[in-house]
């Protein structure tokens, strides 16, 4: 990819950035995508990506998946003064989790070339003026979601209600409660009550949390919400904490986990997801897979 600038406007102004990608052959892709198409920008093993391109199939649309690396290659960044221009035009639906963490045997210049793509594709799809699920903001590509619950909470207006330890080497409790020790691989996020491990080798995420937990799921897409259970709990308004806390954290897809307490007079926030996984995709989809068209194709029918 290539970038130039314009030296010579003016001091009051940004000066003129073109960012302009290497082109290479992509895969999947035989005709320049437009606005009536989308672009899902995942891997491509992401069962979500395939199942959303074959509902848009199915209605008369074209969905092209596409990895960070090829993605990237189809745009074009203009940036002159306090204007934009982001070229092709297209919606994007974005599934692309943070990198995993770095090993020891990580090769240092297939690390920056994927930092480098995702670079482009952030500048591209925050500056876009067509929808763009998951849209990247000014603080981070992945929204307000950390690796870390208690600051995920503290960014969602939530209670902190346990300690949270990390660790390189599997972590024992300090102390002995009546609730778990819950252990979290930070690469796979395999989760294991103590003592038993999960089967990654970490490193490890852990905090206190009930031994026998209920849970209630909810997706929420820009601005509407469904429930994954028929449980009664409809006092605790589970869809509209989650819409208030995903307003919060900046995103416009995610799952929301909440574990109910014992009486299903409370519930506590344990996890926001922003890549929901197929499972819980097609427990919502009967409300979730037409809102999703009209929040990408607005005005539109299909």
């Amino acid at each position: 990819m290539t970038a130039e600038t314009d030296a010579a406007a003016p001091a009051s102004l940004a000066p003129t950035a073109r960012i302009t990608p290497t082109p290479t052959p992509t895969p999947g892709l035989t005709s320049a995508l437009d606005e009536d198409d989308l672009l899902i920008v995942a891997e491509p093993d992401d069962a979500v990506a395939s199942f959303v391109a074959e509902y848009l199939d199915e209605v008369g649309r074209r969905a092209v998946v596409l990895d960070p690396f090829h993605a990237a290659q189809l745009f074009t960044v203009a940036v002159s003064g306090r204007s934009a221009l982001v070229t092709p035009r297209v919606p994007m639906l974005l599934r692309v989790p943070p990198p995993p963490v770095v090993g020891a045997g990580a090769r240092p210049d297939a690390q920056f070339q994927y930092q480098e793509c995702v670079a482009l594709l952030w500048a591209a799809a925050a500056l876009t003026d067509l929808p763009v699920v998951n849209r990247p903001s000014v603080v981070a590509f992945g929204s307000a979601v950390s690796g870390s619950a208690a600051l995920t909470d503290m960014a969602a207006g939530q209670p902190v209600s346990s300690i949270e330890v990390f660790s390189s080497t599997y972590p024992d409790p300090a102390r002995q409660t009546d609730e778990a020790w819950w252990v979290q691989d930070a690469v796979t996020r395999e989760t294991a009550r103590w003592p038993q491990p999960p089967a990654a080798g970490g490193p490890f995420r852990a905090r206190w949390s009930a031994a026998d937990p209920v849970f209630e799921v909810v997706v929420v897409l820009a601005g509407s919400a469904w429930r994954c259970t028929t449980a009664e709990i409809d006092d605790l308004d589970l869809p509209g904490r989650s819409l208030a806390v995903v307003e919060r954290l900046g995103l416009t897809l995610a799952a929301l986990i909440w574990r109910v307490g014992d009486d299903g007079g409370s519930a506590h926030l344990v996890d926001v997801d922003p890549f929901p996984g197929l499972d819980i995709v097609r427990m919502t989809w009967l409300g979730l897979g037409p809102h999703l068209l009209t929040v990408l194709f607005p005005g539109s029918e299909a």
